[in-house]
């Protein structure tokens, strides 16, 4: 990972009610300017404020970058 997403993940952990996983999902959707894809309800409601949310569908949902 790269120092700056590391960072970010750290300080989006550090705050209250967001998981140290959750963290990195947000970071990393901030990070690639993409909206977080979640089945989670709780971690889209906590991280609504970071990112766009979309909620997937019920199967995985699979994105390649090039």
């Amino acid at each position: 990972m790269k120092r700056g997403l590391v960072a970010s993940a750290a300080g989006l952990a550090a705050q209250p009610g967001l998981r140290g996983a959750d963290a990195v999902y947000v970071a990393t959707a901030e990070y690639l300017k993409l909206p977080l894809c979640t089945l989670d309800k709780d971690q889209a409601r906590r991280a609504g404020y970071r990112v766009e949310i979309r909620y997937c569908a019920t199967r995985p949902v699979f994105l390649l970058l090039g």
